[in-house]
């Protein structure tokens, strides 16, 4: 009897250190759990952003939960006003966050840090064909689908684009939609000459629209994509299609990018930040395999080029690994 006492309180004692280890203690408070923000369900963000979150919980003892809040301004705005812990958005949006400006001028800078950068997306200009489209300049009279609330970015480029091609903006009709299919479908049925497509590399819907209609992707020299990165910030780089991507396609497109990142808030503390970096990178192998886009989600990618400061928790995994500082 006396034995199976003492079984009984062994197995309670190594229950309750077992619970004490599987969340972060900090500064008396245990956290168990945070919520992910990310883009509506079905979305490329989404996706990912559920693969990520499943491997967090499964190896850091942190529950951590998707919340579906709508595009990257939405899921920033989030973060700083606390309802989400952390996000998955564009740098575009990260940046004009952090500094204060472009939509969040009136509202103000929200304090953020990123652990993490991810696949690319870019902002392609797809053309019909039959429309003699080859260039910026081309532009000229035809009619262009680049504008969309969720992604102000996307007519920003293209105004500094034909301003520095001489283009005059009033010559040129900027069409707005508010989803990727409907730009597709209006390529497709020739009510729009050409399209920004914001995507990653391949783009499902680039294939099948290749398939079926004759496309031009337009190709962007390097002083034409600086002048981009000068007028619009850090947020952008080159982004680089590969020949043969796409049917009909066979040479290199360059066009502006930007990374997708995992941003947090700044205030949460350092340890439980040190364990999400830590399980994301030392599970990788596991995102990778869940997702297509996963294999960007990588410390190398990760390492070069931060649109912003990286949050101090992350910076020590870094400097655990020899990541820090290496060139």
């Amino acid at each position: 009897m006396k034995t199976l006492k003492r079984g009984s309180y062994l197995f309670l004692f190594l229950t309750v250190i077992f619970l004490f280890f599987s969340s972060v203690a900090v500064k008396g408070e245990t956290i168990k759990a945070l919520s992910f923000g990310t883009s509506s369900v079905g979305s490329a963000f989404y996706t990912m952003s559920v693969v990520i979150a499943n491997v967090l919980t499964k190896y850091s003892g942190i529950s951590v939960t998707v919340e579906p809040v709508g595009g990257s301004d939405a899921t920033v705005r989030g973060i700083g006003a606390k309802k989400v812990d952390m996000g998955m958005l564009n740098a575009s949006s990260a940046v004009d966050a952090y500094f204060g400006r472009g939509v969040f001028a009136k509202t103000g800078k929200i304090p953020l840090a990123i652990i993490a950068q991810g696949q690319d997306s870019l902002r392609q200009i797809v053309a019909r064909s039959d429309a003699g489209i080859s260039s910026i300049k081309d532009l000229t009279g035809k009619k262009i689908i680049a504008r969309r609330k969720a992604l102000p970015e996307m007519e920003k480029i293209l105004l500094v684009l034909l301003e520095a091609y001489g283009v005059d903006k009033k010559r040129v009709t900027i069409l707005e939609t508010a989803e990727t299919n409907e730009a597709i479908e209006a390529l497709k049925v020739g009510t729009a000459d050409a399209a920004m497509i914001p995507a990653g590399v391949p783009a499902s819907f680039l294939l099948d629209l290749a398939q079926s209609t004759k496309v031009t992707f337009l190709s962007l020299p390097e002083d034409k994509l600086k002048i981009v990165y000068e007028r619009l910030g850090e947020a952008f780089h080159t982004g680089i299609i590969p020949p043969n991507t796409y049917r009909g396609q066979n040479y290199e497109v360059k066009t502006p990018a930007m990374a997708s990142v995992i941003a947090v808030h700044a205030n949460l503390p350092e340890e439980v930040i040190y364990r999400i970096t830590k399980t994301l990178f030392e599970h990788h192998e596991e995102i990778k395999a869940g997702h297509a886009g996963g294999k960007d989600w990588n410390l190398k990618k990760t390492l070069e080029h931060p649109p912003l400061p990286f949050h101090p928790g992350a910076i020590r995994y870094f400097k655990e690994v020899g990541a820090w500082g290496k060139k």
